[in-house]
Order: structure tokens, then C-alpha cells, then sequence
């Protein structure tokens, strides 16, 4: 992929999701997928997708 590299994936309701990020940037990995995984635990995420895509 030219030096970029799939951070996070997910299965969600509207389908499947991906973020791509620099490759070897794996502090900004860390700090997606620790804001991704707070915004999922908190449940904010289901309240967007029930919301926004009925």
C-alpha cells in the first residue's frame, strides 16, 4: 500500500469500516484505537448509529 497500513477495522451496522494510517506510525495507532475503543465502550458510537443510519 505505499507505506501505509490498516490501523483499525471493525464491523459495523452500516457495514465493515477501516482507518488507514503511515506505516510505522504506531503512536498514532495506539492513540486511534484508544479514542476508537473509549468511543465504543461508552456506547456513543451505537447512539450515532442509531441516530444517523436507521
Amino acid at each position: 500500500m505505499g507505506g501505509l497500513k490498516i490501523a483499525y477495522t471493525a464491523e459495523m451496522s452500516s457495514g465493515p469500516m477501516a482507518m488507514i494510517i503511515p506505516d510505522g506510525d504506531t503512536d498514532l495507532q495506539e492513540k486511534l484505537n484508544a479514542a476508537i475503543n473509549e468511543l465504543l465502550d461508552s456506547g456513543y458510537v451505537d447512539e450515532l448509529a442509531a441516530k444517523w443510519m436507521q
